[in-house]
């Protein structure tokens, strides 16, 4: 019996299986080959702003970088990226972290006679009280046409704490992505560093890289699927299932930090610890009874990117409070996030392994491996579609976090 004689379900089942079978294919292949072999992931920079992809985009446009190439890149860079066709690269310069006038470090400046162009460049975190409109006012002053840009992963819009000034006015500024407009500029250098073979291999490295953060699957894969996706009910049964999609990886999530919620509860009022939710943006109250209304916000705030969620360990120590998030930001693995007096927060910090300094708070990633699905989500545990090993993650992730408790236990 062919395919096309089978109710459409059996068809979507059957093209699913097929899928699978060429993206096992695909990527036995891709290792077999070293195309898995990612110097930015072995050194765990995939996701650093200023040292990796600000540092990385700053030395390719920049005339005087190491590739020896002059403007070759940083002409394709004005075209396909920022989409200025007149600008003379005779007297262009390069900037990074050049400084406001209020102290703020700007990613990227490139200018010549007639531009002053600005890039502000986000991946993991937070717009900073009307920055961006600092960014415009500095721009403004130096007597140029002035083009602001705001980088992020899919091409996202600044917050409006970020571009809305003193008189209420939005300021004017263009949304570019890593997803398609970095993407494209480094695949069309690619094309034109064919005969530099160290500068060509950077390159497709870096651009498999974005591919990954991005979420998207390999060009031989997206074939596949336009090949197999052939009629209107398939088409149709693909996409319901990819608009439930984020709903159904929301209800295991959900499952993973109820009983984790519930383990560390009974684990931790010996030592002393309240154990509650937390979720940026729904209040502390994402953890409700109704799990599939849970389930709800979960998918909405994943889809949104921006949303943190996870649990709250707190504990209070002469009359302060010492604080350990364990967070699954939308776009990245599990982390520590610690919150202590001054007096402590370093030797804590160093006690449970969240060494990384931000501002007066300290984090760390977890040793567990574990992703949950969202927008720009790279490689998401699937294994939690299996409970057994839904129940190993979650006694795994509590055996941890109860270590952390009781090393700061020791500590106090």
């Amino acid at each position: 019996m062919t395919t096309e004689n089978l109710p459409y379900w059996q068809q979507m089942k059957e093209v699913l299986i097929a899928l699978y079978g060429k993206i096992e294919t695909i990527e036995k292949l891709q290792e077999l080959k070293g195309e898995t072999f990612n110097i930015f992931s072995v050194l765990k920079m995939e996701r650093l702003e200023v040292e990796t992809h600000s540092a990385f985009i700053y030395e390719l446009i920049n005339p005087d970088g190491l590739h020896s190439q002059g403007k070759k890149y940083l002409d394709i860079f004005m075209k396909h990226v920022l989409g200025i066709n007149d600008f003379d690269l005779s007297s262009a310069t390069v900037g990074r972290e050049e400084m406001t006038h209020d102290g703020r470090r700007i990613d990227l400046t490139i200018k010549n006679e007639k531009y002053f162009c600005v890039i502000e460049m986000k991946i993991d975190a937070g717009d900073q009280f009307q920055q961006l409109v600092d960014y415009k006012r500095y721009a403004d002053h130096q007597g140029l046409k002035t083009e602001l840009y705001y980088l992020t992963l899919d091409g996202k819009a600044a917050s409006d704490a970020s571009t809305i000034n003193d008189k209420k006015e939005t300021i004017a500024y263009t949304k570019i992505s890593f997803s398609y407009h970095i993407l494209e500029w480094i695949e069309t250098c690619i094309e034109k560093s064919s005969l530099l073979p160290s500068i060509r291999e950077t390159l497709l490295q870096y651009a498999n890289l974005i591919r990954k953060m991005t979420g998207q699957t390999s060009k031989e894969i997206t074939m596949e699927v336009v090949e197999l996706i052939n009629n209107p009910k398939i088409a149709q049964a693909a996409t319901e299932m990819a608009q439930n999609l984020g709903y159904v990886w929301a209800l295991k999530e959900a499952k993973f930090w109820y009983e984790l919620w519930n383990v560390l509860e009974e684990q931790s009022e010996k030592l002393g610890w309240e154990i509650r939710g937390y979720d940026l943006m729904f209040d502390n109250d994402i953890f409700i009874e109704d799990e599939k209304e849970c389930a709800s916000k979960i998918a909405q705030a994943r889809a949104s990117r921006d949303e943190e969620i996870g649990l709250v360990c707190e504990k209070t120590f002469n009359n302060e409070k010492i604080i350990v998030y364990i967070l699954q930001l939308n776009t990245s693995g599990l982390i520590y996030y610690l919150q202590s007096p001054k007096n402590l927060i370093d030797k804590i910090g160093h006690a449970i392994g969240t060494n990384r300094k931000d501002k007066e708070s300290r984090y760390g990633d977890s040793s567990i491996n574990i992703n949950f699905y969202g927008k720009n989500v790279t490689n998401p545990s699937y294994e939690l579609f299996d409970n057994t090993k839904l129940k190993q993650f979650v006694a795994s992730v509590a055996d941890e976090i109860m270590i952390k408790l009781e090393k700061i236990n020791q500590i106090i």
